[in-house]
């Protein structure tokens, strides 16, 4: 628990830290103290974001249990309810594509998840992606990438949600917008490109240092729940 929680990081000094290099993230901060980047499992972290591309929550929480309960191993039954493991890649590689589309509602992702499971189950060292937990992390980032379907946005989220990756920033649609109030006028392309997702990831490390994937997650969350930003004019930016 206390390494999925994360409890060895000192959050205070988190905290002062982001604050330090933007007091925007007063705001962002301000309501969340308590959250946390959490160290999850990471082979269960890469297969299950390999079912994540052009999907939701509800769909990717759906496809999940559904492969844990068809082909993980039973945990235990509470109050009727059967849990199970996540399945192992040696399990999902012996599947069809085809039945992981249909069985589990992936769609273009069961073909996808078959061929990395394949690699992990064949070319890897059992648990391999937990070789990579706190290392480098750009090199950790070009293994991840040189796996198949696995591109820039999924690493960096296997990165920072499983391998301690703490100035990983996964870029998405509302990352790019955050990035347009953080940083002015320096994104206003309409098209997130390969090369402005690596201009954006760039941007947040110069800000936050090996903090910035937790600070791309406050921004995040605070723009969820329809927290706004200060506009750049009305606070003091203080350089690292």
């Amino acid at each position: 628990m206390t390494d999925y929680l994360r409890l060895d990081v000192d959050l205070e000094a988190v905290h002062a830290f982001l604050r330090d290099r933007d007091p925007r993230m007063d705001e962002a901060i301000a309501g969340f103290g308590g959250l946390r980047v959490l160290g999850q499992p990471p082979q269960e972290t890469l297969l299950t974001f390999v079912c994540t591309p052009a999907n939701n929550i509800i769909r990717i929480t759906r496809s999940i249990d559904a492969l844990a309960r068809l082909y993980g191993e039973p945990i235990a039954t509470i109050g009727g309810e059967s849990f199970h493991t996540f399945p192992t890649p040696r399990a999902l590689a012996a599947r069809d594509p085809g039945e992981l589309a249909r069985t589990a509602g992936l769609g273009f992702r069961g073909e996808n998840l078959r061929r990395i499971a394949t690699v992990l189950a064949l070319d890897r060292p059992p648990g391999w992606p937990a070789e990579l937990v706190g290392g480098n992390y750009e090199a950790a980032r070009r293994e991840l990438m040189a796996l198949p379907s696995i591109g820039p946005k999924i690493a960096d989220c296997i990165a920072l949600f499983a391998l301690r990756a703490d100035g990983a920033v996964p870029v998405d649609t509302h990352v790019w917008g955050l990035a347009r109030e953080l940083f002015g006028g320096r994104f206003q392309r309409r098209t997130l490109t390969p090369a402005i997702y690596e201009e954006v990831r760039a941007a947040f490390d110069e800000r936050f240092g090996p903090w910035a994937g937790w600070a791309q997650q406050y921004l995040f969350h605070a723009r969820r729940v329809g927290r706004a930003l200060p506009m750049p004019s009305t606070v003091e930016l203080r350089r690292a």
